[in-house]
Parts: C-alpha cells; structure tokens; sequence
C-alpha cells in the first residue's frame, strides 16, 4: 500500500548571512503546545512569529517559543530585550504590541 498524496508546499530559503528587513505580522500562541525536553514531552504555553520579510514572496515563521520571558528564555533574549526599550526579565508587556513592528 502507498501513503496517499500530499498536498505540494512551495518554499523558499532564507539567506541568512546577509541582513534581513521585515515586519512581524501576526503572533500565535498554543497555550497547551508539546514539546520535548530531555527527552520527556511536556505541555506548556508557547508562541511563535510569523514574518513577512522583504524581498521574499511566502511568510516565514520562527519556531515555537515557551511564553515566558525569564532572563534565559529565548523569547526574552532573542525578541524582547533588542526590540522594546526598556525591556528586563519577567516585565509585564503585552506582546501584541509587536505586530507590525518593522
């Protein structure tokens, strides 16, 4: 028996060794997302952002993140500490207030 056919998914890569404009178009949240760590699944709320960057035609997406934002979270590090001034760990910020930001 063959599996049954799947729907085709254009893609297109990213050129990650040259600076990449854009603006963050939505935001998703899972507040039961599985994930694995250490090899034990566990359940936890998490996001994920979707991009449209410039110069590219599809939306781009980073990868799931736990929604916390503790000082080594990577949500905390990689978005919110470069892009809201001010921004320290375990601060109270809305982060719909993202969408948009270019």
């Amino acid at each position: 028996m063959y599996p049954p056919p799947r729907q085709k998914t254009d893609f297109e890569q990213v050129v990650v060794d040259e600076w990449i404009t854009g603006e963050i178009e939505e935001i998703k949240y899972d507040m039961e997302h599985k994930s694995q760590f250490e090899g034990k699944e566990r359940i936890r709320a998490a996001v994920r952002f979707k991009f449209k960057l410039d110069g590219y035609e599809y939306p781009h997406y980073s990868r799931w993140l736990t929604f916390n934002y503790s000082e080594k979270s990577n949500l905390f590090k990689d978005y919110l500490e470069p892009l809201v001034e001010g921004a320290k760990p375990d601060f109270k910020f809305d982060l719909d207030e993202l969408k948009g930001i270019a």
